[in-house]
């Protein structure tokens, strides 16, 4: 049997709870447990508490089961530790409760040791268990969390049933509201671990591609490149332009730029258009899809495009050339106006965002032609940045190698390997980067060489380094598309025709130096001639040449 001062919830004469009901009652009209707050709704429950049954104190104690440690809140919203708790409540009384989870109350026995009694000289002891109900489960569950605790003075008369009656009603309506705002605030801790990790790896994000980071010894590249940069940074939504053959780091200018722009706490958004070959899905990607919009393999929810996705921050549209005529028109109301409708609705969207533009191909010969809309190529390229080849920035290389050493040997796993050694560096500094996709080849080298090393190496000398050229990959299928060629009639014609309009085309090695002369870069040359660029390639090594060699404003490459 249960001591007699330890006692369920028993019935109550009518007028004993018409008593208790008007004491809620009054005690709710003073707006008790109404703040969102944690902590205001502990004071106010134990302030509530020790009004309604006239109690000396109380508290709201919370048991922590990891720890085996109670806290406490009293009246007055104090909050007390474990090491406290015995100064201000009965701990044995507490532990009571948490063991048997059965009201406590009454005069205390003598066997009951407590140094709160023979301080406080306690006489009557209030105390129930307080529950916590799980609101984050789809069937919510009660489980032990605590007490609430009152006590009176020897001056005053003990505590009755009625009064642990009143105290039950009182946890009954506040006990889901803790709950609620416990969960709540584990959310709101989450919530706040999240975004401190959001901001920490925007900050890793930002410091990684700050201009201020982007190191060169080219002091071309620095005044062609960085400084023209630097200078608009505060300027926000200016038409951006990059030009620069495949691989010679576009993308990674446009997002140095966005870290170190007025954007940089926005997200930075990347639509390859060279990626896509649907018109359909090309206009998807950069607009989404309206709900309902009927087409085909549409989300019945609809999507959101890259333009959504890119407000507040910056959209990089990459080969911009591969743009439709209609889509070049809806990306410029984009950039006018900041509104656009997703496919298969008719519903206005608005966008805040930076537009920076990029492609290898030359968008004034486009425009002149009539395949790229001259009033959006006035809007993206209020201010055009060309890139070099990474041949043209020789300085660089080495900088450039050991960056891509170090991130090739954490990701292969291969610490022992230190350095490029001095021969290494000589094959790459000799090497013609812009057959083998320039920075993005460098890269592809160095990963290779770095995969294929023998066990053991330290150092990556000549004998390591694995170049390889697109050229070489695809040497016979253009090498037999040359051998079908006619390369007199090609030559008196200088601009050669379609591929497509004559299977087995050629062109001479005239037209590929004129078309160089025009255009500077072998892939802009190689799309003007109808060919691909592996085939420019090997039209100029059946020669004997090599495209810097045919570059315009750059000296022939020693032969080796």
């Amino acid at each position: 049997m249960c001591p007699d001062w330890i006692r369920g919830r028993s019935e109550r004469p009518a007028d004993s709870a018409q008593s208790s009901l008007d004491t809620i009652r009054a005690l709710l009209r003073r707006d008790y447990l109404t703040r969102a707050d944690w902590d205001y709704a502990l004071r106010d429950l134990a302030h509530m508490v020790r009004e309604a049954v006239g109690a000396s104190e109380a508290l709201v104690a919370f048991y922590d089961r990891e720890r085996d440690a109670w806290t406490a809140c009293n009246s007055s919203g104090t909050m007390i530790g474990d090491a406290e708790i015995s100064r201000q409540a009965s701990r044995t009384i507490l532990e009571r409760v948490r063991q048997t989870e059965e009201p406590i109350l009454g005069k205390l026995p003598k066997g009951v040791q407590s140094s709160s009694i023979q301080m406080k000289l306690l006489d009557s002891v209030l105390a129930v268990p307080l529950y916590r109900w799980e609101a984050s489960q789809n069937a919510p569950s009660r489980s032990f969390t605590g007490s609430i605790y009152a006590h009176r003075a020897p001056r005053m008369p003990p505590f009755s049933d009625e009064d642990v009656a009143l105290v039950l009603d009182i946890r009954e309506i506040a006990q889901r509201t803790l709950s609620l705002l416990q969960y709540v605030r584990t959310v709101q801790d989450d919530l706040e671990s999240s975004r401190s990790e959001v901001a920490r790896l925007r900050h890793s994000l930002s410091c990684q591609y700050r201009l201020g980071n982007y190191v060169t010894r080219d002091p071309s590249f620095a005044d062609t490149v960085l400084d023209p940069l630097r200078r608009i940074t505060r300027a926000d939504k200016v038409g951006l332009l990059i030009l620069g053959p495949t691989g010679a780091g576009k993308s990674y200018l446009a997002k140095a730029f966005h870290y170190e722009s007025s954007r940089a706490v926005g997200p930075f958004v990347v639509l390859d258009c060279s990626q896509v070959t649907s018109a359909e899905t090309l206009a998807a990607e950069l607009f989404g899809y309206a709900p309902q919009s009927g087409f085909a393999g549409a989300p019945p929810k609809g999507s959101s495009g890259a333009a959504a996705q890119a407000h507040g921050g910056t959209l990089f549209i990459d080969e911009i050339s591969c743009l439709t005529l209609d889509l070049q028109q809806r990306l410029l109301g984009l950039i006018q106006t900041g509104a656009y409708a997703p496919l298969g609705g008719s519903q206005k969207h608005h966008a805040d965002i930076q537009v920076i533009a990029a492609t290898h191909d030359n968008l004034r010969r486009l425009v002149r032609q009539n395949r790229f809309r001259e009033d959006l190529y006035w809007r993206i390229a209020e201010v055009t940045i060309r890139l070099p080849p990474l041949t043209d920035r020789a300085a660089d290389i080495p900088d450039l190698a050991e960056a891509c050493l170090k991130s090739a040997c954490e990701r292969f796993g291969r610490p022992e390997i230190q350095r490029i050694g001095k021969d290494g560096l000589t094959v790459l500094l000799n090497h013609d980067w812009s057959v083998s996709g320039n920075i993005r080849g460098l890269e592809h080298t160095v990963r290779r060489s770095v995969l294929l090393a023998p066990p053991g190496t330290v150092l990556l000398g000549a004998e390591h380094i694995k170049l390889e050229t697109l050229a070489e990959q695809d040497a016979e299928p253009d090498e037999a598309a040359e051998a079908g060629g006619d390369e007199a009639s090609n030559a008196s014609s200088g601009v050669a025709p379609s591929r497509e309009g004559l299977g087995g085309y050629s062109p001479s090695v005239q037209a590929v130096v004129d078309a160089m002369a025009r255009h500077r870069y072998a892939t802009v040359a190689a799309k003007e001639l109808g060919i691909s660029y592996a085939a420019l390639i090997g039209r100029l090594r059946k020669a004997g040449l090599t495209v810097r060699d045919v570059q315009p404003g750059i000296l022939p490459a020693r032969r080796r």
